[in-house]
């Protein structure tokens, strides 16, 4: 299946439950999708393979896109025959660093890391505060005399 097939495929499924802005929308994602994975040099017919079967992709875009479910999932085949697989909790996308802070647990550990970080911010200063002190406390004397002498002059 080429690019063009692969596109008419999944516009025609997609006229099913989409709008017609919905649908440009989705087939314009997939077409810049294969040409981005093209210039990286992998050829249209492998791009396509791991995309899948357009119909299939285009039923799941229609399911999640559909006010009448609110779970999620995704259609896929096995062995020959079409299932539609439930989304379980540990295939859901989640942004990262999310944590959870409706529970005490949940805000103890944020104020727990943040006072970590707190802490070594401050020790790297100290650190550097101490290194530098022996080189930086005569040049500022030296400094501060210049300074002094430039003044009565």
């Amino acid at each position: 299946m080429n690019k063009n097939e692969f596109l008419h495929a999944l516009c025609e499924k997609l006229k099913e439950g989409l709008t017609a802005s919905q649908m440009e929308e989705h087939v314009r994602y997939y077409s810049d999708y294969i040409n981005q994975e093209e210039s990286n040099g992998i050829s249209e017919e492998e791009v396509i393979a791991s995309i899948g079967d357009p119909v299939l992709l285009a039923r799941t875009i229609l399911e999640t896109s559909s006010n009448e479910t609110q779970r999620g999932g995704f259609y896929q085949e096995e062995a020959g025959e079409t299932i539609y697989q439930e989304e379980t909790s540990s295939q859901r996308r989640a942004m990262p660093f999310q944590m959870m802070t409706t529970s005490r647990w949940g805000c103890l550990a944020l104020a727990i890391g943040l006072l970590l970080v707190l802490g070594l911010i401050l020790w790297i200063f100290g650190v550097m505060f101490r290194v530098l002190m022996p080189v930086l406390l005569p040049v500022l004397i030296i400094l501060f005399i210049i300074a002094v002498f430039k003044q009565q002059q």
